[in-house]
């Protein structure tokens, strides 16, 4: 019991986590050009900061389009 309690902890905070980055991303969207020069960051660092923190794709996500091809091949044709 105590596992189920330890793994569902687990599991919000890392909900709280990525919301407390989701957070700070908007933040710092939302300063000017010459704030983030301040603090020795640019648009395009910010960009590359939220695909470095984007989640994996797991190896079962990464099969769901050919396990759809061959479900419906006429529909992957016309994708």
């Amino acid at each position: 019991m105590v596992e189920i309690y330890s793994m569902f902890g687990k599991f919000l905070e890392s909900i709280r986590a990525r919301l407390r980055a989701r957070e700070d991303e908007e933040a710092l969207a939302n300063l000017s050009d010459a704030a983030l020069a301040d603090i020795g960051l640019t648009r395009g660092d910010l960009v590359a900061l939220q695909i470095a923190t984007a989640p994996a794709r797991t190896e079962q996500a990464a099969a769901e389009p050919f396990l759809a091809g061959l479900a419906f091949p006429a529909a992957a044709r016309f994708a």
